[in-house]
């Protein structure tokens, strides 16, 4: 353990840095909505990106509402200029509704980094709603969302995990989004040591109602439906001054074993664009967060011991926490 708490990296998570683990791995399961628009940054090159971009084509091409064979899902595509590769597909939102709720789906390359982005429109231009009012009330803010769209791809970039941007942006799993800090930044990533042991961080700009502490009762009774214990709880705050509350638990994780879930919490009740809530939690015998398993797929093989000791779990855990700051500029 002490190993592995002096070989550290800085790592750059939304607007704030945190030095973890060197052999921590970003875990490809994320979630990221900045400014309304659904983003995912992957690296890729030329040939994959056509590729992909091509069968998702296919794909919406082929698909129509449901029960309404003759209303095709894919209504338009917008292909932009280089210097960059930019597809818009304008669809329907989903196969179920009404096609005057849409998404705009765009899939751009940039220096080697494939950069998904959608954002919700309406569009009840349609004749088929003229006698619908209700409907017709939506209007068409298609081109206003497809500027917005256009102007957040021309702000990203692709980024290398370990880099630590100098200007004024959020960081995101694979890639960088320049510009003043928003209302509307809401990022969840994990950062995975083994594959019971993990770290969820998630970054907020809205206010929760209570704090941490404040929910002892609720924690307490979980703990006891879970054979657990607290370990540790209160107040703590970084070597660079980031207050928070903590708290350590010690209990049978959902992966079926006695474990650890450590959690975190900043700017509980005073969340705002630039002083984001963070939460971040430590899960020691919980599988980590992996993509959603087909049907007839084999359930993976059992956790069955956690990998941590609880005093290697609570020394990594304060080795990373006592790291927690903003990182200068980002605001």
């Amino acid at each position: 353990m002490h190993t592995l708490t002096t070989d550290m990296t800085t790592r750059c998570v939304g607007r704030y840095l945190i030095d973890l683990p060197k052999s921590m791995k970003l875990n490809d399961q994320y979630r990221v909505v900045i400014e309304d628009v659904l983003v995912a940054i992957t690296p890729t090159n030329q040939r994959q990106f056509q590729y992909q971009v091509e069968q998702r084509e296919q794909e919406l091409r082929g698909m129509t509402l449901y029960g309404q064979d003759d209303v095709p899902f894919l209504k338009k595509i917008e292909r932009l200029p280089e210097p960059h590769t930019v597809r818009v597909f304008n669809r329907a939102e989903s196969q179920g509704g009404a096609d005057f709720g849409r998404t705009l789906e765009l899939h751009g390359l940039k220096d080697g980094y494939y950069i998904r982005m959608d954002i919700n429109a309406e569009d009840s231009s349609d004749p088929k709603y003229d006698n619908d009012p209700g409907i017709r009330s939506f209007g068409n803010n298609t081109s206003e969302k497809l500027q917005h769209l256009l102007n957040l791809f021309s702000r990203a970039r692709g980024r290398k995990d370990d880099e630590v941007p100098a200007t004024q942006g959020t960081c995101i799993p694979n890639g960088f989004i320049s510009g003043p800090a928003t209302l509307k930044e809401d990022i969840g990533v994990a950062y995975e040591l083994a594959e019971d042991v993990w770290l969820g961080f998630d970054s907020f700009t809205i206010p929760e109602s209570n704090t941490l502490l404040d929910r002892a009762k609720d924690i307490q009774w979980g703990e006891q439906e879970n054979e657990g214990r607290t370990v540790r709880q209160g107040r703590r705050e970084s070597k660079d001054g980031v207050r928070f509350e903590e708290w350590l638990s010690a209990l049978r994780t959902h992966s079926h074993v006695m474990g650890h879930e450590f959690a975190l919490e900043a700017n509980s009740k005073t969340g705002s664009a630039k002083s984001p809530r963070i939460n971040i939690d430590l899960n020691n015998g919980l599988r980590a967060p992996r993509p959603e398993r087909p049907y007839d797929s084999p359930e993976p093989p059992a956790i069955e011991k956690a990998s941590l000791s609880e005093a290697e779990a609570v020394a990594l855990w304060d080795a990373i926490t006592n790291t927690l700051r903003p990182r200068p500029g980002a605001f």
